[in-house]
């Protein structure tokens, strides 16, 4: 899972140590509110839609692959002779920060890509990319993002997962 970047107003004064800070606190939320990463909510409905759009059989293994880095080929490695087609759904960033006028109110930004990888030839058949932010208009307070169990920053997340999905399934992931 990336780390979850929480820029408060009061890092911004410190530059690159804020930045830092900001990691810190932020994974430390992510923790502690048992927030999961996106990409995984986003998997099941996704691997449906490419079940259903291209017509293939599902092969369900309960066992999960810890690869070393994001290159095609390292990820489909663990897969060989397993699978003929993976779907790499990776959270790239996500963060959420102050609004630049109104330092009382915060944005989620959230962005994640999409891979569709062909596994014994080891390369990508889809690729696409999705970043989501909080509309201004719904910019939240940082006690009405985290407090309840972070029940704020969640429902964000969740919305953000619900137009990834949509995006993916129309743009990248379709029958040609």
């Amino acid at each position: 899972m990336p780390d979850f970047a929480d820029f408060k107003a009061s890092n911004a004064m410190f530059g690159a140590a804020g930045g830092i800070s900001s990691v810190f606190s932020g994974n430390d939320l992510v923790r502690k509110n048992q927030v999961p990463d996106p990409a995984v909510n986003m998997a099941d409905p996704l691997v449906a839609h490419c079940i259903e759009t291209f017509k293939l059989q599902s092969v369900v293994t309960s066992t999960r692959h810890q690869v070393d880095g994001t290159g095609v080929e390292k990820i489909a490695e663990p897969f060989a002779g397993q699978a003929d087609l993976l779907l790499d759904v990776q959270t790239v960033n996500w963060m959420c920060i102050y609004l630049p006028l109104n330092w009382a109110r915060y944005r989620v930004q959230y962005s994640v890509k999409v891979r569709l990888i062909d596994v014994s030839a080891r390369k990508k058949i889809a690729e696409g990319f999705f970043v989501w932010q909080t509309p201004k208009d719904n910019a939240l307070s940082y006690d009405e993002l985290f407090n309840n169990g972070a029940a704020g920053f969640k429902d964000q997340l969740n919305q953000a997962v619900a137009e990834a999905i949509t995006h993916f399934k129309a743009n990248v992931l379709v029958a040609r």
